[in-house]
């Protein structure tokens, strides 16, 4: 579905979620399946967890489960490495990392055909992405709003492991160029005064069909 549109140093994993093309899951994995009485719920998990041991096969880890820490609900990952997770529909994605090469490693994916609320967008935005906003027509707004969301969940995905901070959408403000396929945002939290790395940077953009793909690394 999408190619990776990371450096060659990070490992990358785009699946459907469909039954056949998921790897079964590690007996550890298993368990924590049973938590979930939903259906789609557990087959969203098991390819959540197809995905990044896909990946961690390029490191030679593809045995290694992929657990979750039951107060953050993120993923641990193995010693000496980190990424990121996340599915929606019918596709799951995942990339992984060494954390001596990289600070932190984010993806959202998104689907353009969900409808959303236009109201939400006070929740999402700050002042000057909802001026940016109301300049454009009702369906590129639309669509302008879904790329904000998702740009914003792949910056705190990519910046919690290293911060321990929960951010949330008014922490971040987001530039699109004009192609929509790159963005620039910068963190606002005032709380992150003290992290060592950046507060600013560039991702990328990937739309496929009606797929919406963000992605963004932090370099050490």
């Amino acid at each position: 579905m999408f190619s990776s549109p990371f450096p060659e140093q990070i490992a990358f994993s785009c699946q459907p979620t469909d039954p056949p093309e998921i790897t079964p899951p590690h007996p550890e994995e298993e368990i924590l399946v049973r938590e979930f009485s939903s259906e789609s719920r557990k087959q969203q998990f098991l390819a959540g967890r197809s995905c990044p041991r896909t990946a961690l096969s390029r490191f030679g880890l593809e045995e290694q489960p992929v657990l979750r820490n039951s107060k953050t609900r993120e993923p641990i990952w193995p010693d000496g490495f980190f990424g990121t997770i996340t599915h929606t529909g019918d596709w799951a994605a995942a990339a992984v990392v060494r954390k001596r090469e990289f600070q932190g490693i984010g993806i959202d994916l998104e689907s353009l055909e969900r409808k959303v609320d236009t109201n939400i967008r006070r929740h999402v935005c700050v002042a000057e992405e909802l001026q940016w906003l109301d300049f454009l027509e009702t369906n590129q707004a639309e669509k302008a709003l879904k790329l904000l969301f998702s740009a914003k969940e792949s910056i705190f995905k990519a910046y919690f492991p290293s911060t321990r901070i929960y951010l949330h959408f008014h922490d971040a403000i987001i530039l699109l160029n004009r192609k929509w396929n790159l963005f620039e945002y910068q963190l606002l939290n005032k709380n992150l005064g003290d992290f060592p790395g950046t507060l600013r940077g560039e991702g990328q953009i990937q739309i496929n069909n009606s797929l919406l793909l963000t992605s963004l690394f932090l370099i050490n």
